[in-house]
């Protein structure tokens, strides 16, 4: 009889401090949120939640990087979800889900979702800032994904796609076509000048349907 209550005891203290089994994704986001687990920009969120991966660092401007973040055993659908209910600011674009890719474009970040092609129960997650994308996605990346004027205006470059393509072409190393299809290895375009420009004017806004 002791030896039964004792093991009582001990199961009552350990159902009392609760044992870790793991949280659902929508409840595990809290440590740097905002009220109610939310963030102010995408970065922030994914820093809190998932798994840093790499980073990634642009063959023009070391200050311009892509962070790539791992999400296991979650949809790219579910986790473009769970960043837009989670983040303060709009989306400006959410483009449709494509070959197992999208984008969703945020006030100095392009978040991009895709499938890791060496494990497919993994999505991931890679956050760049506008330079990153401007002087290292291969434009063809973008295909059905952003329509080509809105990327104009976005990095603030005239004919992007056209121009981004000649420096893709001409430089060593190539340019970057996601963490998933170019690697960890990537180092171009190397002895390529930037396209940078000015300020771009389309911030904020709603989310829409790129094409």
């Amino acid at each position: 009889m002791l030896r039964i209550g004792f093991i009582i005891i001990i199961f009552s203290l350990l159902s009392a401090c609760g044992v870790d089994r793991g949280m659902p994704l929508s409840e595990s986001i809290t440590s740097g949120s905002l009220e109610k687990g939310m963030f102010h920009d995408p970065l922030d969120l994914a820093e809190a939640t998932y798994p840093l991966m790499d980073v990634v660092k642009s063959g023009t401007n070391q200050q311009d990087v892509s962070r790539v973040f791992a999400v296991e055993g979650q949809s790219i659908e579910l986790v473009s979800s769970h960043i837009q209910d989670h983040v303060v600011s709009q989306p400006i674009e959410v483009s449709e889900v494509k070959d197992q890719k999208q984008v969703i474009v945020y006030d100095q970040y392009f978040v991009t979702l895709t499938r890791d092609p060496d494990n497919t129960e993994t999505t991931l997650v890679e956050i760049a800032n506008y330079g990153f994308v401007r002087d290292n996605y291969q434009p063809n990346f973008f295909n059905g994904l952003l329509v080509w004027w809105l990327l104009d205006d976005l990095l603030d470059v005239d004919d992007w796609k056209n121009k981004q393509q000649k420096r893709c072409q001409n430089s060593i190393g190539g340019c970057y076509g996601s963490y998933g299809g170019t690697g960890p290895g990537y180092k171009g375009p190397i002895g390529q000048p930037s396209l940078r420009g000015g300020s771009s004017s389309v911030r904020g806004g709603g989310p829409g349907t790129g094409k």
